[in-house]
């Protein structure tokens, strides 16, 4: 968003709420990224396997937190909301319409699951902004591993 507001760059991509800041600025929409890419959501979890797998209990702890996280951000706009603006640093009105987004849309399951079309889109869309054809070419069920979240899901306390 700085470099787009700055004239650094000409377009960019402005992930929620970045769109409603920068289009209350005087800037241009030129469509929604779910438009063409229902299942896009801009954004993903990653970890190093390596990593995780030498430390299962404390990824498998971390996910735990992930779901309920999730889960409770989707039941409290209004506090989420006013969390989301004292830690980003964006007005509280941009945060309550970035929920509005996220849980209305779906943009991520309310159970913090991963949904295999929007990290294929990721992937996809990923390819396309950065001219990386072989990119495209990775099939996201190939590239997840849900053996973490399935494992904090089913151990829910």
């Amino acid at each position: 968003m700085g470099k787009l507001q700055s004239g650094e760059i000409d377009v960019g991509l402005q992930g929620v709420p970045l769109n409603h800041i920068v289009l209350d600025a005087g800037f241009t929409d030129l469509g929604d990224m779910r438009t063409p890419f229902p299942d896009f959501q801009f954004s993903s979890l990653n970890v190093d396997g390596r990593w995780a797998r030498k430390n299962c209990a404390i990824t498998v702890a971390f996910m735990r937190a992930w779901i309920k996280a999730h889960h409770w951000i989707f039941a409290n706009r209004d506090a989420g909301s006013e969390i989301a603006a004292r830690e980003s640093g964006v007005a509280q009105h941009y945060a309550a319409r970035a929920w509005d987004e996220y849980v209305g849309g779906q943009i991520f399951p309310a159970d913090g699951a991963v949904c295999i079309p929007a990290v294929q889109t990721l992937i996809n869309v990923s390819a396309l902004i950065r001219a990386l054809p072989q990119r495209g070419k990775i099939k996201a069920e190939t590239y997840i591993n849900s053996a973490f979240i399935e494992e904090a899901a089913g151990s829910r306390a």
